[in-house]
């Protein structure tokens, strides 16, 4: 049985450049560490990833098992981010809080 709405936290955001312009189509990919993710006993979730796309204000929002570790890489930018994070269990999370919770104020 796939999880429910209460099993997920949803983490949103926007991706600007250094001139406040949105980063129209940028992509973020999202890999859970253990593959394939039990949840559960009687589902496994066998994707290797989960792509999102940033939409033409720069906004991005994905939805992941609450208290997963993933792989975050956001593969558009200058520098590129490819983190370990941990999803709060929790309704939301902001995207920068998800990504870099020391920088988060």
């Amino acid at each position: 049985m796939p999880p429910s709405d209460s099993d997920l936290c949803t983490i949103s955001g926007y991706l600007y450049n250094i001139h406040g312009n949105p980063l129209k189509g940028y992509r973020i990919v999202l890999r859970y560490i253990n593959q394939p993710y039990v949840f559960g006993s009687d589902t496994i979730f066998a994707n290797e990833a989960q792509t999102v796309y940033s939409d033409s204000s720069g906004a991005v929002s994905f939805k992941l098992l609450r208290e997963a570790e993933v792989k975050v890489e956001i593969n558009n930018l200058l520098l590129n981010v490819d983190r370990i994070c941990t999803v709060p269990d929790a309704a939301t999370e902001d995207l920068v809080t998800f990504v870099y919770p020391d920088l988060a104020s």
